[in-house]
């Protein structure tokens, strides 16, 4: 499958990128701060990355977009372009859950850190993807 990162430059999504190309996929990414040291490990593993955001910054043969937060909302040029070619779309948090978590926790689901950040709220809450959590499937450490 070939997946393209637009925001593949920050902590998460580049380490996405490495994941997903480890499992045999095709990435490419786009980032509006492409610069060392992420640049220069996803160049090493062969990634190709495509700066500034643009209206083609996502590729015709992407078959998913995984999406970063900083500043991938409304009114960028390429999150506007990917909206209006219809391509399918998904953020970090899901691609983890979907293709990367699942294959290790099967039918059981997984939990993963979800962190809001905006004026009235900042707190950290959990999420899930997958089915629902049995009460046997969680350990308690101190």
């Amino acid at each position: 499958m070939h997946i393209h990162i637009l925001g593949i430059c920050g902590t998460l999504m580049g380490s996405i990128a490495l994941l997903a190309k480890a499992q045999g996929h095709t990435i490419t990414g786009s980032d509006d701060g492409v610069y060392p040291p992420m640049s220069d490990q996803l160049r090493l593993e062969g990634i190709a990355l495509q700066s500034p955001y643009g209206p083609d910054s996502v590729p015709g043969t992407a078959d998913l977009v995984v999406l970063g937060n900083a500043g991938l909302g409304r009114g960028n040029p390429a999150v506007e372009a990917l909206l209006s070619k219809g391509t399918a779309f998904c953020s970090g948090a899901e691609f983890l859950g979907r293709f990367i978590l699942k294959e290790k926790m099967g039918d059981r689901g997984v939990w993963y850190p979800w962190q809001n950040h905006n004026r009235q709220h900042d707190h950290l809450d959990t999420r899930m993807c997958g089915a629902q959590p049995r009460l046997s499937d969680w350990r308690y450490s101190n």
